[in-house]
């Protein structure tokens, strides 16, 4: 018979202790050995590292470039770290936490109205962890509330869901600032991992902690220790201490300095980087004299995303360590169980045993592989789930190289999140097929290491086939040509199926078919490939609105579909989940084909093949057009509606992206950045002008309409009279709806430092020299509600070399006046940006110093520009 808990809700921990009838812990409580020696080493405690956020955003290269190595090593070694210089305002911290008291010191009936009754509830009050699997109960109340990308937040107090609001989207930014340095140091791309974690729609949940006095705290605990789901916690408390992380052997104990964030590393940080960052166990201990309370924020990858170790991070020498999971499947699981370490990571792992034969194989090698397969073999736990195994070996003149991986998971894990557990039989017939092939290599390679001088064989079914006759022959292959081309099946080029992650894994635009990496390049297709064992792309698309009613196939040459047209020569397909008119988009979408072009000897395509959602399209933007042709060459876009023919589009060559830049390295991408930047200055006639070399040119780029300043002259005046303090400085106004390609790309080549709000005309940075400075402009609201696109800008001016000072976000301005997320960001995206005098003359004289220090030190700037003695690369 099960036992009843100590007590039900309502009546909760705080319930308890206000109740001032306690002079003891309540048994069900009780579950520390006051006895029991100190874990707890305070030597450790001034070595918690500590992350200045300030410089990851702002700082100059050098010092940022020293941040993210500290952030790696933080991440490597600790799974735990301090940030600081966060921007998170004091008056957003404050309010949160007075409004969370607010909510715990409503009525117990009026909080238990949020008791949910399943873990996945987006608002959840309770006691302990999970009260309907504990044997023991935890010291605390707790109130979680998911938050991203749909928010919820209890009505009562008054005024809660503004503030909670207001919090989870400053905390919303400093994770996503701290995830671009992570995935910096870990040398991957940051928009291949925003789209493969889907972290424009990340899963974000605030989690309110209160660990009131306890009678006796040396007997009970406040949370046991355990790790977090997600990527990162971000953690801030009222002033009382009670956080302990685990560090070696030992436990830390956490004293944070005032006005900062306690962040630790999740499980799903842990299993999309194979291991190499560790989530980090961590424990809340409590207190007799002050009641603390703690708000914790996950940032987490999106709900339906499959959590697996990024491809980058895998190699023979460190095989995927943790399978795949669901990350909806995972927190359900986490928090639908007991509370203790980590039990929910400890189901996904592989236990993997690799043998490397790295000499020649002999019977004292053999039998080395046979004791360490016996070794794995002991523990029947493992035997009993084996996943797989593999068994490679190749020979090289005298030596012979033998590989062998087994992995296996936990006989626990087998019994978990719907993976297939194994009997007695099929562990012995594992073993027995194991021992089978591997004696079978053995013969193989006794046989390979022979001398063998010659083979003589005699196959009758050969001589036959080749006295046949010829007009037979002919039939026959006719016959067999005829029905391969009747087996060419179409599949929809947009696959409804991956709807909700369209941009992940193989995205929905052709989604079965598997990405080719090349070494620092972005992920792409190619026919005709040994991946498509030889067979051409064919494409169907009549369709302009609705890419699911268009369709793709392989097919051999010698075997097209019916009434198909061959277009000879090379062919660019691209498709793009946004557009080919936005200068952003656009390059995005163009980059990986120059890349690519410069890759392949300068190789430049016969045709283009656009498509949007699978959606064929027949134009670009001028401006996108314009730099397409100065990088590449001339552009000339199919359309598959009339290309002469009834059948569907085969293409002798075809290259095809999918991803935009995704998984592009940022070296590469560099490189690509530098050869637009010279190739478009060589296409306009732009050469390198003889100048003053500590000369400053600022440029105000500004725009009409949407985010345009409401102010502008006064704006203008401002960073016109910051720039008259400094000699040789400069002011160029100018706004791009009406200048042509040719306009901007002079424009940039003589500027020093942009100022612009946040739109398209932004993307022109990179036309800049490199070290070239940016100050960025927001609307109000756009920092809440915009999503991590709302850094583009930032992530490009890093990619090509330049330097982004920084974001200004208007405070002010008209509230929204609609309910809806959406219809709030629309409102706030076409909104105008106003000013700040004192702050925009101190931000621009902050910046004039900097670059005028930098030329100064430098004498004359180094760039590798059009109009130099360096060619631009693909020169023609």
């Amino acid at each position: 018979m099960a036992t009843a808990p100590f007590f039900s809700l309502p009546h909760s921990i705080k319930h308890l202790s206000d109740s001032g009838a306690l002079s003891s812990v309540p048994p069900h409580y009780a579950c520390r050995d006051p006895d029991a020696p100190s874990d707890v080493d305070p030597t450790l405690e001034g070595q918690i590292p500590t992350i200045d956020l300030s410089v990851l955003t702002e700082g100059d290269p050098a010092r940022r470039s020293e941040m993210v190595r500290q952030l790696g090593l933080a991440c490597e070694e600790w799974g735990f770290f301090v940030v600081v210089n966060h921007g998170v305002p004091e008056t957003v911290r404050e309010a949160m936490f007075a409004a969370a008291q607010g909510f715990f010191d409503l009525e117990e009936e009026e909080k238990a109205e949020h008791s949910g009754k399943h873990v996945m509830d987006p608002i959840r009050y309770g006691t302990s962890f999970n009260t309907k699997v504990e044997d023991v109960g935890y010291w605390r109340d707790y109130l979680k509330m998911v938050v991203h990308p749909a928010f919820h937040s209890p009505a009562k107090p008054l005024g809660f869901g503004e503030v909670l609001g207001q919090y989870a989207a400053c905390t919303r930014v400093v994770g996503m600032e701290l995830l671009r340095g992570i995935w910096e140091s870990l040398e991957l791309d940051e928009g291949y991992m925003n789209n493969a974690l889907g972290l424009d729609a990340c899963f974000q949940v605030c989690t309110v902690n209160l660990y009131p006095p306890c009678p006796q705290p040396e007997l009970a605990t406040g949370l046991p220790p355990h790790s977090d789901h997600g990527l990162l916690t971000l953690l801030r408390q009222n002033g009382v201490d009670g956080l302990q992380v685990k560090h070696g052997s030992k436990w830390v104990h956490v004293k944070p300095p005032p006005n900062s964030f306690l962040v630790n590393t999740g499980d799903h940080m842990e299993i999309v980087t194979n291991g190499r960052y560790k989530s980090v166990l961590h424990r809340a201990v409590i207190n007799g004299r002050s009641t603390r309370m703690s708000i914790a924020t996950v940032v987490a990858p999106s709900p339906d995303t499959v959590v697996e170790p990024v491809a980058q991070l895998v190699s023979s020498e460190r095989p995927a360590m943790y399978r795949g999971v669901r990350y909806r499947e995972y927190l359900e699981h986490q928090q639908g169980n007991k509370l203790w370490e980590k039990s929910a990571l400890d189901l996904l792992r592989f236990h993997c045993l690799v043998i490397n034969s790295n000499k020649r194989t002999n019977s004292g090698c053999v039998l080395s592989i046979l004791l360490q397969v016996a070794t794995l073999f002991a523990d029947h736990s493992i035997v009993q789930n084996i996943q797989s195994f593999v068994l490679v070996y190749n020979s090289n003149n005298q030596s012979i190289h033998l590989y062998i991986l087994i992995c296996s998971m936990t006989e626990q894990n087998s019994k978990s999140f719907t993976v297939p557990s194994h009997s007695h039989r099929s562990s012995i017939y594992f073993i027995t097929t194991f021992a089978t092939l591997l004696v079978l290599v053995l013969l193989q390679i006794q046989v390979l290491t022979s001398s063998v001088s010659t083979c003589s064989l005699s196959w009758p079914f050969f001589d036959r086939a080749l006295h046949r006759d010829e007009s037979s022959i002919h039939t026959e292959l006719g016959r067999a040509r005829s029905m391969l081309r009747d087996s060419v099946t179409f599949l929809p080029l947009k696959d409804l199926r991956f709807a909700k992650e369209p941009m992940s894994g193989h995205t929905w635009f052709m989604s079965s078919m598997n990405d080719t990496f090349e070494g620092d390049e972005t992920r792409h297709l190619y026919f005709p490939s040994e991946a498509s064992k030889g067979r051409l792309l064919c494409l169907s698309a009549p369709d302009t609105s609705d890419g699911t009613k268009n369709s793709y196939a392989l097919a051999w040459p010698e075997a097209l579909p019916h009434d198909a047209t061959l277009f000879p020569g090379l062919t660019f397909v691209s498709d793009t989940y946004y557009d080919y008119g936005n200068l952003w988009h656009g390059t995005s979408a163009i980059l990986p084909f120059v890349s690519w072009h410069q890759r392949k000897e300068c190789a430049v395509p016969d045709r283009w093949v656009l498509f949007h959602w699978g959606e064929p399209r027949t134009s670009m933007g001028a401006w996108v057009h314009n730099l397409t042709r100065a990088a590449i060459g001339e552009v000339r876009i199919e359309d598959l509606r009339g290309h002469g023919g009834a059948g569907p589009a085969c293409f002798e060559k075809a290259a095809v992206f999918r991803h935009n830049e995704g998984a592009m390295k940022k070296q590469r991408r560099r490189e690509v950045y530098d050869m637009m930047r010279c190739r478009a200055r060589a296409s306009c006639g732009v050469a390198r002008a003889i100048m003053d070399p500590k000369a400053i040119r600022m440029t105000l780029l500004l725009r009409l309409g949407s985010r345009s300043f409401k102010n502008e002259s006064t704006v203008i005046r401002i960073f016109e009279t910051e720039c008259a303090k400094v000699d040789g400085c400069v002011v160029k106004v100018a706004w791009g709806n009406n200048m042509t390609f040719c306009d901007q790309v002079k424009l940039m080549s003589e500027t020093d430092i942009l100022v612009s709000p946040h739109g398209c005309q932004l993307t022109n940075l990179f036309l800049m020299d490199k070290n070239s400075s940016v100050m960025e402009f927001y609307p109000k609201g756009w920092q809440e509600l915009a999503g991590v696109g709302q850094y583009i800008y930032r992530w490009m001016a890093n990619w090509a070399g330049m330097q982004h000072k920084g974001s200004w976000r208007d405070p002010h301005g008209e509230e929204c006046p609609h309910t809806d997320k959406l219809a709030c960001f629309l409102f706030y995206k076409d909104a105008q940006i106003g000013h700040d005098e004192i702050h925009f003359a101190e931000w621009a004289a902050k910046v004039l110093g900097e670059v005028k220090e930098m030329k100064s030190s430098s004498g004359s700037r180094h760039t590798d520009v059009a109009g130099s003695s360096n060619p631009c690369p693909c020169d023609r």
